[in-house]
C-alpha cells in the first residue's frame, strides 16, 4: 500500500479532458466497490477529486474494506465516520492519509486530495480536479478549509 502517494504523484499534469483513462477505470474497477445504491459511472464533466482518489486507491491495491470508494467527497466522508476512520485533528494525519476540504468552511466537504507530507505546521497535497488537472498545494495547519481528514 505504499504505492499509493507513488501512483498519486505519477498523475501530476495530468488534465481533466485527457482523464478518459482514470474515468473509464473508476467505471470497471472501482464502480462495482461502492454500494449499489450509490453507484454511478463518472461522466466527462462531473468533478474528480474523489474519482482520483479513488482509482489511486485501486492501483494501489486497496480493497473496499480499506477505502472509501466513491465520486463524491461527501459520501467518502460518511463512510469513514461509519468506519471511525475519520480524523478531525490535523495532527493526527498521516502522508498517504484523504483530506478533505470544505472551502466555504460551513461544514460541507467540497474537495479531497492526498495528504502527501506535513512539516510542521505546513501540509503539502496532491489532489484530482485541482485547476481541472492533477496537482499540488501547500496549506498552513490549523486551516479553517481544512475539514478533516480520512485515515487509509
Amino acid at each position: 500500500k505504499n504505492d499509493l502517494l507513488i501512483i498519486a504523484k505519477s498523475y501530476m499534469g495530468a488534465k481533466g479532458s485527457d482523464a478518459q483513462g482514470m474515468r473509464s477505470h473508476y467505471n470497471r474497477h472501482c464502480m462495482p466497490l461502492v454500494r449499489p445504491e450509490r453507484r454511478y459511472e463518472i461522466q466527462r464533466d462531473d468533478n474528480w477529486c474523489a474519482m482520483f482518489t479513488s482509482v489511486v486507491a485501486s492501483l494501489a491495491g486497496y480493497v473496499e474494506s480499506e477505502f472509501p470508494f466513491e465520486v463524491s467527497v461527501g459520501e467518502q466522508v460518511r463512510i469513514a465516520r461509519l468506519r471511525g476512520t475519520f480524523i478531525s485533528d490535523w495532527r493526527k494525519a498521516l502522508a498517504g492519509d484523504l483530506v478533505i476540504f470544505d472551502w466555504k468552511s460551513k461544514g460541507w466537504p467540497t474537495h479531497v486530495g492526498f495528504v502527501d507530507s506535513i512539516v510542521g505546521n505546513v501540509m503539502h497535497t496532491i489532489e484530482g480536479n485541482k485547476d481541472g488537472k492533477v496537482g499540488d498545494r501547500w496549506v498552513n495547519l490549523p486551516n479553517s478549509q481544512v475539514m478533516g481528514f480520512i485515515r487509509t
